[in-house]
């Protein structure tokens, strides 16, 4: 079978979760004799394509600028319809639909969460992503969601049937590290937080919980990982709810700084009112991370023994969790056990050992 994955993704990201699964997948499947895959990516500002093995990538990096993403976007579109194609299966990266699939090609779209149908209200009036998902949805021939509870969703929005839909869990690239730039002096014990901290992300009732508890504020550091540098309004609120500032620490890196701070976090924290799937769980159960997250959406799905729980809506429910994992050695070691024997259950090589049934069953 020929499989061709479009620009999309690659278009608009440098880095991130999406376009690491894509890669990921491509580089596998492609390993595996009765398959052959392309990434049509004419123009990308992607750093994963450049290190992708066992895929062709039909594209070059160019270094990204201000509007690259608009730019490269039309550019590969156009390009891409009228680039000769012949392939059994076209999976989207991404939600524009924008390649004019052959007569004979079957349509593949992954789903990762429902966010921007559940959240509608934290997007601007103008973002389309619902709009442009919806019609990627119903233009596909299957789709792959990465979670039970982002199918739940997906079929309780769009009311899409069962027998279109695989569930197919992610896997983690993340691997442990012995030297890092990252090693800076920190000062406390650190809660990790990773990732984005807006809206439903819920990163101020973090915060706040801290404060708000003295044995943690006295204790312990929070350190941000990515995301963005630290905003003038995120510091009022930070400043308003009474954060200790001198323990905010933000930083940033590559996957090496990352995994040191895995590494030598006290816990890794995960306060979101929702997650598609949630990879910082595999990253931390990968490297003995003990977690702390939400008893809502995919978290417990996917992190199921390996996580201590809490109600993000509640902040004492949040400092009573942190405070009875960080506060007890030995809850910590059944975390980190939990999570180093649960983390066996994802890997990308299963990942694409699935997707690629799921492309078989379209023939």
């Amino acid at each position: 079978m020929r499989i061709l994955f479009d620009h999309q993704i690659f278009s608009i990201q440098q880095h991130g979760g999406i376009s690491r699964y894509f890669s990921e997948i491509s580089s596998r499947i492609n390993a595996y004799d009765e398959f052959y895959t392309e990434i049509l990516a004419p123009y990308h500002q992607n750093y994963y394509l450049s290190s992708t093995k066992n895929v062709v990538v039909k594209g070059r990096y160019v270094r990204s600028f201000p509007m690259a993403s608009s730019f490269l976007s039309v550019v590969n579109t156009y390009l891409s319809n009228i680039t000769p194609k012949d392939f059994n299966v076209i999976h989207e990266t991404y939600y524009n639909f924008p390649i004019n699939p052959p007569k004979n090609s079957r349509i593949v779209t992954t789903v990762h969460d429902m966010i921007h149908e559940i959240f509608s209200n934290q997007f601007g009036a103008n973002n389309k992503t619902s709009l442009k998902k919806k019609n990627s949805i119903l233009k596909s021939d299957h789709i792959i969601c990465v979670s039970e509870n982002t199918k739940r969703d997906l079929i309780n929005i769009y009311d899409v049937p069962n027998d279109k839909i695989s569930v197919i869990y992610l896997g983690s690239s993340l691997s442990s590290t012995s030297k890092s730039a990252a090693q800076e002096y920190i000062g406390k014990p650190y809660f990790l937080y990773v990732g984005r901290r807006d809206g439903y992300k819920n990163f101020i009732s973090l915060a706040k919980s801290i404060a708000l508890s003295k044995k943690l504020r006295n204790q312990f550091s929070l350190v941000c990982f990515g995301g963005g540098e630290i905003t003038k309004q995120e510091l009022f609120q930070l400043n308003e709810i009474g954060f200790p500032l001198d323990d905010l620490v933000y930083r940033n890196g590559d996957d090496s700084a990352l995994s040191w701070h895995y590494k030598n976090a006290s816990a890794l924290v995960v306060p979101s009112h929702y997650e598609g799937f949630g990879i910082p769980l595999l990253e931390a159960m990968s490297l003995r991370c003990p977690i702390a997250c939400s008893n809502i959406s995919s978290l417990p799905e996917i992190a199921g023994n390996a996580a201590a729980y809490f109600n993000p809506w509640e902040v004492d429910s949040i400092i009573d969790c942190l405070e009875n994992i960080v506060f007890s050695p030995s809850q910590l070691e059944i975390l980190s056990d939990a999570g180093e024997s649960r983390i066996k259950n994802f890997s990308w090589d299963k990942c694409a050992k699935e997707t690629s049934e799921a492309y078989k069953a379209l023939k």
